[in-house]
């Protein structure tokens, strides 16, 4: 009963997932286990414990990322004007910044097996990370080599916009239960445009 349960919540997040692109998406395996070593483009999304799976070390060290791009947002300016403690903090922000884009070289080269000279690499945030560090995660990956950030919640305009990326840098996805219906999908993609230069689609298996 329990593996059953597995499977079940596994086919309920492909589903929501379940995207046309012409290209590798890995979502319950890593790029290193399905043999990867390079290719012209691919999706990768960090965090399919979400199914009900125990956290891997792939995961622990992505979220180590994020947490690290939320330490780099909560670094604030002086308002009392004091120009040393100012410039105290535009040096911790800028030491957190280069840390986590070590960290996120290390996890999509060492980790994923990943050669962001050679693959176009697509990563998936979740809006909340990328609102809790004010869009810093985002520009970490890109700065790591990523080519692209996919927001997996495309109707979430203020995630899209906290990116502060350029349009073309950033794919809008909407899940299954948003792709339904065509007219309000349509309404969807129109007010995602100006943020997001791609859009990605799932549709549950078996729709025609």
């Amino acid at each position: 009963a329990e593996e059953k349960e597995k499977q079940e919540k596994e086919t309920k997040y492909n589903n929501s997932i379940m995207t046309s692109v012409p290209y590798p998406a890995f979502a319950l395996s890593s790029p290193v286990a399905g043999a990867l070593s390079a290719v012209g483009k691919c999706r990768v999304y960090p965090e399919p414990s979400i199914i009900g799976s125990s956290m891997t070390d792939a995961e622990r060290e992505y979220r180590a990322v994020v947490e690290k791009a939320v330490e780099q947002s909560n670094v604030t300016s002086s308002s009392s004007g004091d120009k040393s403690k100012e410039k105290e903090s535009k040096q911790l922000r800028k030491q957190f910044m280069k840390e986590g884009n070590a960290m996120a070289s290390r996890y999509l080269s060492n980790t994923l097996g990943l050669d962001p000279s050679i693959a176009d690499i697509e990563i998936v945030i979740s809006s909340a990370d990328v609102l809790q560090s004010d869009g810093c995660v985002a520009a970490c990956f890109l700065d790591a080599g990523c080519h692209a950030i996919v927001l997996p919640n495309g109707t979430d305009l203020t995630a899209l916009d906290t990116c502060q990326l350029p349009r073309d840098r950033v794919v809008a996805h909407f899940n299954d239960t948003q792709t339904k219906n065509t007219e309000s999908l349509l309404q969807l993609l129109l007010a995602a445009a100006p943020l997001a230069s791609t859009m990605s689609l799932a549709f549950p298996l078996g729709t025609n």
